[in-house]
């Protein structure tokens, strides 16, 4: 689950164009709709989020959420095709963009403010009346999306799935794939399709966000005309997140090619613990430009890879840091004990002067988003549908709150051996596997 970005202006630089509150509206039907006025933009963005995605399937629907998102573009009564359909949204000025993850469903149409009503009354038709259509020619398409996570013998060798596996186990969603299986897959039929739709893609499961140049009320009553209809349903729960596996633990997947994946996790809090900002600083002081330790350490004073990167995976209620990058075979532990010692250092407090310069980073990337109605209407829909926190002064606020005590006691919390998961994909041998095991084992971050 991502926050809208970060940001101050640059001292000294031109004030950035005024933006009032988001402002909010629920429907009879239950549907909250959120609208962004941003006169200074000259496209606007109507982002869909539905509170469905793998996390709510059981091991038989592993899949399906995804798999209808996909579905979902074949077609209407009126644009009987997903070349008719993909048309008539590209004569509107836009693209019909969709995206499933484990805990949120979203579908995402920038295009030129006139043609939001317009678009309202496609995707109302697309929520409320697909033609499920052709799913055998889908599957074919899926099918190819799954198969690039894997080798030639249908071994999963991607990084994600193996690392999500590892720390959540393969009996709870939060472990399984957002795309299923093959044979997941294969299993689905229209009849599942449809009884997935009416369980998730109610009113009560979602939030509408608009965000450009646009006025609210407008929005708000093209929306009671439009998606207004869609049926009630109700809320749904996920499932929740189960207790990590206890670390350290390491996992090795063989693919062949010239380089070695180390890719390292840690369980952390969720996007509503109110630790959650300082976790993101944490993040951004390991990777946030080519100065950020892990590039400096990792890359220029070590050179043992081209690319490392860190970042946070976050849903409301639990979460996962991970950390990683790509080397030859022979440097994979090598990695990992640098890895590991770049995020043991932040376990002490760091120079204020450190931290002041990833806040402020922060807080640019915060303002930056005013540049850009896609990412303020997808953090409007996504925020608002989880009860995080929405507004730019807000979001601002808890940023400029975070200490470097705050940073320490984050990183203390979070790096810790029983929450060291350790996967490798590539090609190690016997006494490559056995040193990254070890140094996975003896890993003491307090030393």
């Amino acid at each position: 689950m991502s926050r809208f970005a970060g940001g101050s202006p640059v001292a000294g630089g031109i004030a950035p164009p005024p933006v009032g509150p988001t402002l909010e509206r629920t429907l009879p039907n239950g549907l909250r709709v959120a609208v962004a006025e941003l006169p200074h933009l000259r496209s606007a963005t109507v982002t869909v989020a539905f509170a469905v995605g793998s996390r709510y399937e059981d091991a038989r629907e592993q899949g399906l959420s995804h798999f209808l998102e996909h579905a979902l573009h074949r077609g209407t009564p009126t644009y009987p095709s997903s070349h008719a359909l993909n048309r008539a949204i590209e004569a509107l000025g836009g693209d019909l963009l969709a995206g499933t993850c484990a805990d949120v469903t979203t579908y995402a149409v920038t295009l030129p403010p006139p043609s939001v009503p317009a678009v309202l009354d496609v995707l109302r038709e697309v929520f409320t009346a697909p033609r499920l259509g052709e799913l055998t020619l889908e599957k074919r398409i899926v099918r190819e999306e799954i198969l690039e996570g894997q080798d030639g013998d249908g071994h999963c060798v991607d990084p994600d799935d193996l690392s999500r596996r590892l720390l959540w186990g393969p009996d709870h969603p939060l472990g399984r794939s957002i795309l299923g299986t093959l044979a997941s897959l294969e299993r689905f039929e229209a009849a599942d399709l449809r009884a997935h739709l009416a369980r998730a893609y109610g009113a009560a499961n979602a939030v509408l966000a608009v965000a450009g140049p646009v006025s609210a009320d407008a929005v708000f009553e093209a929306v009671e005309a439009t998606l207004g209809r869609l049926p009630r349903g109700r809320r749904l729960t996920p499932a929740p997140a189960p207790p990590p596996t206890q670390g350290p633990v390491t996992s090795h997947v063989e693919e062949s090619g010239s380089q070695t994946t180390v890719r390292v996790c840690f369980p952390a809090f969720g996007d509503a613990d109110p630790r959650s900002s300082a976790l993101a600083l944490l993040a951004r002081l390991l990777d946030d430009g080519m100065s950020a330790r892990l590039h400096r350490r990792l890359i220029d004073e070590a050179g043992l890879a081209y690319e490392a990167w860190a970042g946070l995976d976050l849903h409301a209620d639990c979460g996962v840091f991970d950390a990683s990058g790509t080397c030859a075979h022979r440097s994979a532990p090598a990695l990992l004990r640098t890895l590991l010692s770049t995020l043991a250092g932040l376990r002490a407090p760091v120079e204020p002067a450190e931290l002041e310069l990833a806040r402020r980073r922060a807080l640019w990337s915060l303002e930056a988003s005013l540049d850009d109605a896609a990412e303020v209407a997808e953090h409007a829909a996504v925020a608002t549908l989880f009860g995080l926190p929405r507004e730019l002064d807000e979001l601002k606020a808890l940023l400029r709150e975070v200490t470097p005590r705050d940073v320490a006691a984050v990183a203390r919390a979070v790096f810790v051996p029983a929450g060291l998961h350790v996967v490798t994909v590539g090609v190690l041998d016997r006494r490559g596997r056995e040193e990254v095991d070890a140094i996975a084992r003896r890993w003491h971050p307090g030393d």
